[in-house]
């Protein structure tokens, strides 16, 4: 009996070491798992960009386009509503005005997006045409800036056809974006305003959530956008209306596009002769401030129940979404990211409710059991 007592005492270190090794072994394959599908789903989001991004831009625009969508089609729902004391042909003719009016307000709705996006090219080209060129060519600064580059040995006019290649290629690529994202989302208007009743469980909570962050971020952005073309405006910044445009875009890209937008016109006013320091000045504190007042004050308030998700978590998706699909991946990685945050809710497996802790910044180990 003691033999055996004595060989259980020598055995239980190694067989709780045993059990130690086999529980490292699992998390290790659990976690190459996780790389092979985060490489295999990074890959699959590259390679299938040309159709993915304009359909997931088409339902975002869907979105954000629903409320006018309805506000337009209310008199099509109200007449295809059953009246029992129509008769056949009457309730036909019903039905055909009311798709014919559904299919009208889902080209007005088409229409109005193509002429914010048509007056917002108008005034790009406006402001970039009304620049003064012969006021930089004879610029002090470009001419110091021109000689040394002469010095080092930069010829800067070889590049130039493909700089024109390149304008051109992406000019290709944006047209064909669009192309395929309109008709995308004349589909997705269509299916919304044929859709009797809205989508219940994870679907609406997903909707509600992203259409949620999306209009509450576009109208913070539009907002720091405007503020901004006053202040370039007020200073006298040529391309006002460019340099507020590009704010408006990169403040929905999270937490860096403002920070980037700030410093776009900083070498036009710093190499425009007509500008002192009090001028560049002015147009780096100013906007500045404005993006800080409302990134840091406004916004949180805002959205601090839009998304659930940690700070640490939307940069990191940030990242990999500017990884797959660029600029665009990079102002869509917040509510993407909260779609798989709300689809992973719905899975019970220890360790989907894991990557939600993590994702929403509340993973925590858990605490150490007592000795007693």
């Amino acid at each position: 009996y003691a033999v055996r007592e004595a060989r259980a005492l020598l055995l239980q270190p190694l067989q709780a070491w045993e059990l130690a090794d086999r529980a490292t072994g699992r998390r290790l394959n659990t976690l190459a798992l996780l790389f092979f599908t985060f490489a295999a789903l990074m890959g699959t989001f590259v390679w299938l960009k040309g159709v993915l991004l304009p359909f997931v831009l088409a339902g975002f625009f869907a979105l954000l386009l629903e409320p006018l969508l309805f506000a337009l089609a209310a008199p099509a729902r109200r007449l295809s509503r059953s009246d029992p004391h129509r008769s056949k042909r009457t309730a036909c003719f019903v039905r055909l005005v009311a798709n014919v009016w559904s299919g009208v307000a889902v080209i007005l709705c088409l229409l109005a997006l193509v002429f914010f996006l048509g007056v917002c090219v108008f005034l790009i080209i406006r402001s970039v045409s009304r620049i003064d060129l012969d006021k930089y060519s004879t610029s002090p600064k470009v001419l110091h800036v021109l000689r040394l580059l002469e010095t080092m040995g930069d010829d800067i006019r070889g590049p130039s056809l493909q700089v024109v290649l390149a304008i051109v290629n992406a000019l290709a690529s944006v047209a064909s974006l669009l192309f395929l994202m309109f008709l995308f989302l004349l589909f997705m208007l269509q299916a919304v305003v044929n859709f009797e009743e809205r989508p219940k469980g994870i679907g609406s909570e997903v909707k509600r959530h992203v259409q949620r962050y999306l209009r509450l971020k576009v109208v913070m952005s539009l907002v720091v956008g405007l503020s901004v073309w006053a202040i370039y405006a007020f200073v006298g910044i040529e391309m006002a209306f460019l340099f507020a445009f590009l704010t408006f875009l990169l403040n929905l890209v999270p937490h860096i596009g403002g920070a980037i937008a700030v410093f776009l016109p900083m070498p036009i006013v710093f190499f425009d002769p007509s500008k002192t320091m009090s001028d560049v000045f002015a147009c780096f504190a100013y906007p500045l401030l404005v993006n800080q007042i409302v990134s840091n004050m406004v916004e949180p308030r805002l959205l601090a129940t839009s998304l659930h998700l940690h700070p640490v978590t939307v940069l990191a998706s940030l990242g990999f979404w500017m990884m797959c699909w660029g600029t665009v991946g990079a102002v869509l990685s917040a509510p993407l990211t909260s779609m798989l945050r709300i689809g992973l809710t719905q899975v019970s497996h220890p360790l989907a409710h894991a990557m939600v802790a993590l994702l929403e910044g509340n993973f925590q180990l858990a605490p150490p059991e007592d000795a007693a």
